[in-house]
């Protein structure tokens, strides 16, 4: 049979295990409550983050798109700025303003095509983009509009529609005109192509795994990345979200299904364009922003996790370290050394101390260490005195917890050394019957260690995310920097090389035309001694004749020499058009290389010489200005690199038709050659072998993306030292469509 006092232990026992499961329910709440906390305040920072950069992306391309804008917008201003100051009868409105729109387009080579409307919905276009044959007034829905409201001042956009000519995606814009006296004459108006947009907007979109979305006020969308022909003709007038947008700020983040057409719920950055109906949509799907909360979610739910069974571990290390307490109890009774040697070389800190807390009966080494006390001064050192705790209160609560329970465990308190040093622990104590007396005994477990590591972890856990948020931004900027001063570059180069060819094709007429001026004035000197000669009384056969002989062989000069600089004209016309511009069309490719090689003579005669072995009637439906700007770096690069120390050198141009509608073009010179160290670098950016004396390093940089992407084809360079250099290409008759416009 169990004795009385056998079962008050059991009572204990069972009382400490009820206090010890709360404590392990109470942190194991709390560290739940914490774990999701931090996720969702995680959450909280991502969605934010994530909107700053979409309204830092929106305004980029608000910018963008802004400049391009304004630059049509200021054409037609133009235009209607010069009808404004004339005074116009109604015969004279349609010659009068087609005359000057074609004075803006010879004055302007930045000009666009204009298109003019009267009043009586009669047309007239300056180039072909505007036939009037194609569409009828009704169909282009800004026309009607402005005629039938001449008060309205200001710019209207059309709906954008593709181009029958190309089937490019065109947007119009359009004005009202009025003359001098304030009488509405007719209305101007533009093409802007949308492709200028959509290749920005498609590269955004996939860098970011977004949609990008250009569309007016009006409702209508104007671009689309990723393009998606079923979103074309979709209205968003009616749409709540376009009303409460375009009553809100100029820029801002919205949660939106409907703005970007296809139902999915996005986070919307958007901004409106300043000074024009339109607005710059920037959208990621939720489920691509949250990607990286989620995996850090589950990262906090499994370190919660491991925490929670590590509490679970500890508490029922600390149970089964209670329970073993009660067995040495029970055992004292049977060997009190042998309590004493278990108590004193216990890991646990402990110490008997009586029943009222203030005598201390024994205390172990480990509690002496702890609390730095010699064995000396172990009578002195109660856990349970005043002086020893931070905090009287939670003395006092311990107390009366121990008062009505007689047993306290895991009562965690912050107490003090002997050096006044506070440091964390967990409290337990228990009383014990030994020889009729009740004592006290106490375990003091140090736990600061632990709790200085949890909160070191929550430290660290912040910090990390803010380091980590902080060097993505400096990233971002950086990328940013570094993209728009390679675009500078880029453009810089291109402007260089057709710099060159004026200078070139100057230095080129100035024989012809100095020829032709020296005969004109010689014809006139002869004509004036020949109109002499027939004025006289008598006048001679034997001088008229050398005069007509001599004005006969000056005529011919002079007509060579006109027909010389013609076709210098004519050939520069042609280059330089292409190379300023990215118009697609038919050539003829041994006409093209052989005008090529006539602009650029002035960089290569006198030293060196370039021979051609091209292939007649090959025709090409391509970009001939990307393939010109490629066989001008070839060359300037030979003559830059290839014949040092005022050498003479040949360099050859060579093409054939291939089999699968592709032609063989390629580039040699007996030059110096190039470097096998430098072989694999030729093609990347910034990189030259006269870094500081004008070389950029972009030139075969800017050769590779043209023969790549523009031109569809492929470019290999074979070369050795004292060898020359061999550049082949192998290109299709018909180039890839672009997304874009040419770089």
């Amino acid at each position: 049979m169990i004795g009385e006092k056998h079962l008050r232990r059991i009572a204990r026992l069972s009382r400490a295990g009820q206090v010890l499961g709360v404590f392990v329910l109470l942190t194991t709440a709390a560290i739940v409550a914490q774990t999701w906390w931090a996720i969702h305040q995680d959450r909280q920072l991502t969605l934010e983050a994530e909107r700053q950069n979409g309204r830092i992306t929106a305004r980029l391309l608000e910018e963008h798109a802004g400049q391009h804008l304004k630059v049509a917008a200021a054409r037609l201003d133009a235009i209607a700025a010069f009808v404004s100051m004339a005074a116009l009868s109604d015969s004279e409105v349609s010659p009068s303003i087609q005359h000057i729109i074609e004075e803006q387009l010879k004055s302007s080579r930045a000009a666009n095509a204009f298109q003019f409307v009267n009043l009586q919905g009669q047309r007239w276009a300056s180039m072909t983009d505007f036939p009037a044959f194609v569409f009828a007034l009704e169909e282009r829905e800004f026309i009607p509009l402005l005629l039938k409201h001449p008060e309205n001042r200001s710019l209207v956009f059309g709906r954008p529609f593709k181009r029958f000519i190309d089937g490019e995606l065109i947007l119009p814009m359009a004005r009202n005109l009025y003359e001098r006296s304030g009488r509405h004459v007719g209305l101007i108006s533009t093409e802007i192509n949308v492709d200028y947009f959509d290749g920005l907007y498609a590269s955004v979109a996939k860098n970011n795994q977004a949609v990008v979305q250009l569309f007016a006020e009006a409702g209508f969308v104007v671009v689309r990345s990723p393009a998606d022909e079923r979103y074309a003709q979709i209205d968003l007038a009616a749409t709540p979200a376009l009303q409460a947008l375009l009553a809100g700020p100029i820029e801002g983040s919205v949660d939106d299904s409907t703005l970007l057409a296809d139902q999915r719920r996005r986070l919307l950055s958007f901004r409106r364009i300043q000074g024009f109906p339109l607005v710059i949509g920037f959208g990621r799907d939720f489920e691509a922003i949250l990607a990286n909360w989620q995996a850090r979610a589950w990262n906090h739910l499994l370190f919660s996790g491991v925490f929670i069974a590590l509490n679970l571990l500890l508490s029922y290390y600390l149970w089964l370290h209670m329970r073993r307490l009660q067995k040495s109890e029970l055992m004292l009774r049977e060997s009190e050394s042998k309590f004493i040697d278990l108590f004193q070389h216990s890991p646990a800190p402990l110490a008997l101390i009586s029943a009222d807390g203030h005598t201390v009966m024994e205390a172990n080494d480990a509690l002496l260490t702890q609390f730095g006390y010699r064995r000396a001064e172990s009578t002195a050192m109660s856990p349970l005195d005043p002086a020893r705790w931070q905090s009287e209160p939670c003395r006092q609560k311990f107390l009366d917890l121990f008062a009505r329970q007689q047993a306290v465990d895991g009562f965690e308190a912050q107490l003090q050394r002997r050096d006044a040093s506070p440091f964390n622990c967990l409290l337990a104590m228990r009383l014990i019957d030994s020889g009729g007396r009740r004592l006290g005994i106490v375990s003091v477990i140090d736990i600061s260690r632990q709790r200085q590591a949890e909160q070191d972890m929550r430290d660290l856990n912040a910090q990390l995310e803010q380091r980590v948020s902080q060097r993505t931004e400096h990233l971002e900027q950086a990328l940013a920097t570094v993209k728009n001063m390679q675009g500078e570059l880029v453009r810089s180069e291109k402007m260089a090389a057709l710099g060159s060819l004026v200078a070139g094709i100057a230095h080129e007429l100035n024989t012809p035309i100095g020829n032709g001026v020296t005969m004109a004035s010689t014809l006139e000197a002869h004509s004036s001694a020949l109109l002499a000669e027939f004025t006289a009384e008598q006048p001679r056969r034997s001088r008229i004749t050398p005069l007509l002989t001599s004005i006969q062989q000056g005529a011919d000069i002079l007509v060579r020499s006109l027909e010389r600089a013609a076709a210098l004209i004519s050939s520069f016309k042609h280059v330089a058009v292409d190379q300023s511009s990215d118009q697609r069309r038919d050539f003829d490719l041994k006409d093209t290389v052989e005008e090529l090689v006539l602009m650029l003579a002035s960089m290569y005669r006198g030293q060196h010489r370039i021979e051609l072995d091209l292939s007649t009637g090959v025709q090409m439906d391509s970009y001939p200005g990307a393939l010109t700007q490629v066989l001008t770096n070839f060359i300037s690069n030979a003559v830059a690199h290839a014949f040092p120390d005022g050498q003479h050198g040949l360099m050859r141009i060579s093409s054939r038709l291939m089999a699968d509608e592709q032609v063989e073009i390629v580039f040699s010179d007996d030059g110096c050659g190039i470097a096998a160290e430098d072989l694999d670098h030729v093609f990347e950016p910034f990189f030259t072998t006269k870094l500081g004396q004008g070389g950029s390093g972009l030139g075969m940089s800017i050769v590779y993306n043209l023969v790549t992407g523009v031109l569809g084809g492929g470019i290999s360079l074979a070369s050795s030292v004292g060898s020359g250099t061999r550049l082949h290409l192998v290109l299709p008759l018909k180039a890839p469509s672009l997304g874009g416009t040419v770089a």
